[in-house]
């Protein structure tokens, strides 16, 4: 057991009792360690008890198979404000690496709307390569001048590797080698999910679903090309089930379990599923067709 509250944990708070966030857990990709950001400053590394282990397992649709599970053999904190880390927003852990690294966006000078004339692009991403046999986390590489709303880190599957940065209208792929183009959509609040290792479905505030296609050389992303689908339900959660299934969980209405394809061709679903299609609005040549099933 890991336990990080009471008397002996009060320095951890520096003296406040209530924080904007509750605890925010996110696992490497490879299942090596874990961190929970607690406390608005301070990060928990988590280590999984073997090498052979993994804290995440592979997803199968329709799969009734055992439950994965790790132990955790130890772990230790890192207090983010040594860092010059003032108000983290958000965390990921990157695929690609030997070992885990940790993307952080934060923002050094706060700041808010009203005062975008004087302070802007104040977030900034600053990666941490964690060594959690001898705990040690040094900086590897950061990316600055981020719009300040930039709320949101998706980490980019291999072999391309890296992240993706959504602010409140624009996302950023952070490179010295892409030029900015602009394009009018709310992404506030948004969910995100990925379909394959370059294409991410995003489902805005308003229900809209957009589809992020990273054109790439296997080496360099030389562009971002977003395309508009059809709108479907306010979405708290989103994610992606199996290779052909993702989950759109909602508060406000029906959640709905979406098969995808990558073109025109037959259902892989189990007989009896009610199945609705749709055609995709753009053209983004892998999802020339989504169905929606209800269940």
């Amino acid at each position: 057991m890991h336990c990080f509250e009471g008397p002996e944990w009060l320095h951890l708070k520096r003296g406040r009792e209530s924080f904007a966030r509750g605890p925010v857990v996110k696992v490497d990709p490879q299942g090596r360690c874990a961190g929970v950001h607690i406390y608005g400053l301070q990060m928990i590394i988590l280590k999984a008890a073997e090498a052979g282990s993994s804290l995440v397992g592979e997803d199968k649709a329709f799969s009734a198979g055992p439950t994965v599970s790790s132990r955790i053999e130890s772990s230790y904190i890192i207090n983010l404000r040594d860092l010059d880390m003032k108000h983290v927003k958000d965390f990921i852990f990157v695929n690609g690496y030997i070992e885990p690294v940790m993307a952080i966006l934060h923002e050094r000078e706060v700041t808010w709307a009203g005062r975008v004339l004087w302070k802007h692009h104040t977030c900034m991403i600053s990666a941490l390569s964690i060594n959690t046999t001898l705990k040690q986390h040094p900086l590897i590489w950061l990316a600055s001048n981020l719009p300040h709303d930039a709320y949101k880190l998706l980490a980019v599957p291999s072999p391309i590797g890296g992240v993706l940065v959504v602010s409140a209208n624009t996302i950023h792929y952070p490179s010295q080698e892409m030029s900015r183009s602009s394009f009018n959509v709310e992404l506030d609040s948004a969910n995100a999910t990925w379909l394959t290792n370059d294409v991410a479905k995003l489902s805005a505030k308003a229900g809209e679903l957009l589809l992020l296609t990273l054109a790439n050389d296997r080496r360099v992303v030389q562009r971002l090309d977003l395309s508009k689908s059809r709108a479907s339900v306010l979405t708290s959660g989103i994610t992606t089930i199996g290779n052909w299934l993702s989950f759109f969980g909602s508060r406000l209405g029906d959640s709905l379990l979406v098969q995808f394809s990558y073109g025109v061709g037959a259902s892989m679903l189990p007989p009896g599923v009610k199945e609705e299609v749709g055609d995709i609005e753009g053209d983004v040549p892998l999802a020339k067709a989504v169905t929606k099933v209800l269940f």
